[in-house]
C-alpha cells in the first residue's frame, strides 16, 4: 500500500466517522519519532479523534506507512499537541507488528506501563509477561521461546532478551524472584560485521547490573562502562560547526542551517566519506571535504569498549545558544570492515 493510498484511507476514516477533517488531528513521524510533513519520507502516522470520551480521553491510533495498524489506545493531549501531536497514553492499549500480529497488550498511565503486559513474538506466539511497577520498572513473570515452550514461570527460570525485530537473542540468563540474577550471556547481533568482539557478559545482583565485560577473540576481558560511546570532536564542537560553515563561504542560494553533514569516523579517529546528507552539489561538496579535513581531530567511538566505525549526521544549524543534546546529532554504528558494500549499519540497539 503506497503513501497516497494511506492518505485516502485516513481521509475516508474521518468521513465515515462523521468527524470534520482537521489538520491538527493527523501527524506524520519519521523513524526517530520526530514530526515531518506528509510529503516527507514518514515512518508512521498518528490519528487523534477530535472529541474526547466521557473520561476526557481521545481515541488515538497509529498506522505504519503502508497503512497497517501500529497501536490503538486512548490518550490525553499535552502542551505541544498542536505543534507535534504529543499525547499522554492512558489506559489499555494494543500494539501490532507490521505483519498484523499483536506485539503487546498492556495498560499505560501517563506514558508509563503499569500492571501486567503481555508481549508477543512476530509469529503470533506469546513471548513474555512482565508486571510493571513505578516508571516502567518491571518484574519478569513468564517467558516462552519462539516455539511456545515455557522457560520461565512465576518469576523463576531462564529469560530471553532480543534485538529489535527479534532478529537474534541479545541477552539470556537466569531470573530469581522475578529479577535478573547471576551471569547473563550476551550475543553480538552480527558476528560478520562486528569482528573484534566475540561475546559479552552482564552480571546481575537482585536485578541490578554489577559488572559488564566484553571479550575479544584472545579471551581478554574489557570492562564496559557504556555500551555505546559516540565519536567526539577533541576540542569545541560549536567552534567546529562555526568554522566549517565559515570555510564553506556561504552562497546566496544555499541555507546552511537546513543542511546536515555526514561523515565516517574510523576506528583510529580519522574521518572520510564526507558528504551532505540529502543534498547533492559537487562543487559545494568539494568545499566541504576540504573544510572538514582541516578539523580531522576526532576521538573514535566505541561499542562494548572496543573502537568502532561510526557514521555521523550533524546539522549545521547547531549553535551554542540552543545546546547540543543526544537528539541534536546522530551516530550510526557501522560494519567494522569498510570494504563491505554500503558500510552496513549493524545495530543501534542498547545491548543491555
Amino acid at each position: 500500500m503506497n503513501k497516497h493510498l494511506l492518505l485516502l484511507i485516513l481521509g475516508a476514516f474521518f468521513i465515515a466517522t462523521g468527524y470534520c477533517q482537521k489538520r491538527d488531528s493527523i501527524f506524520y513521524y519519521d523513524g526517530a519519532g520526530f514530526v515531518v510533513n506528509a510529503t516527507d519520507n514518514f515512518a508512521f502516522v498518528r490519528v487523534i479523534s477530535l472529541h474526547p470520551d466521557t473520561d476526557g480521553l481521545y481515541l488515538t491510533k497509529e498506522y505504519y506507512k503502508g497503512g497497517q495498524i501500529k497501536i490503538v489506545g486512548k490518550s490525553t493531549l499535552v502542551k505541544n499537541y498542536f505543534k507535534a501531536g504529543e499525547v499522554s497514553w492512558q489506559g489499555p492499549y494494543v500494539s501490532y507488528f507490521l505483519n498484523g500480529h499483536r506485539q503487546c497488550i498492556g495498560t499505560s498511565n501517563n506514558n508509563w506501563n503499569t500492571g501486567d503486559a503481555t508481549y508477543y513474538y512476530p509469529n503470533g506466539k506469546v513471548y513474555c509477561i512482565q508486571r510493571y511497577r513505578e516508571r516502567n520498572n518491571s518484574l519478569l513473570i513468564t517467558c516462552y521461546d519462539t516455539a511456545g515452550n515455557i522457560i520461565a514461570e512465576n518469576g523463576k527460570g531462564h529469560w530471553l532478551l532480543y534485538y529489535k525485530g527479534f532478529k537474534k537473542v541479545r541477552l539470556e540468563g537466569p531470573i530469581v524472584n522475578s529479577l535478573p540474577n547471576g551471569t547473563w550471556q550476551g550475543h553480538i547481533i552480527d558476528s560478520t560485521a562486528i569482528t573484534s568482539i566475540s561475546k559479552f557478559e552482564v552480571k546481575y545482583k537482585d536485578g541490578l547490573i554489577d559488572t559488564v565485560e566484553s571479550y575479544g577473540h584472545n579471551g581478554m576481558a574489557h570492562t564496559v562502562k557504556l555500551p555505546f560511546v559516540f565519536p567526539e570532536y577533541k576540542y569545541d564542537l560549536f567552534d567546529f560547526i562555526k568554522n566549517v560553515k565559515r570555510d564553506l563561504k556561504t552562497e546566496a542560494n544555499v541555507d546552511y542551517n537546513q543542511l546536515v553533514i555526514s561523515f565516517i569516523v574510523e576506528k583510529d579517529g580519522s574521518i572520510n566519506d564526507i558528504v551532505f546528507a540529502d543534498y547533492s552539489d559537487s562543487v559545494l561538496n568539494e568545499k566541504l571535504v576540504k573544510a572538514m579535513q582541516k578539523y580531522n581531530i576526532w576521538k573514535p567511538g566505541t561499542f562494548l569498549a572496543f573502537n568502532m566505525r561510526y557514521r555521523m549526521f550533524m546539522p549545521l544549524a547547531i549553535q551554542r545558544s540552543n545546546g547540543v543534546t543526544k537528539w541534536s546529532y546522530r551516530a550510526d554504528l557501522l560494519c567494522e570492515n569498510p570494504s563491505l558494500a554500503g558500510n552496513i549499519i549493524v545495530s543501534m540497539e542498547e545491548p543491555f
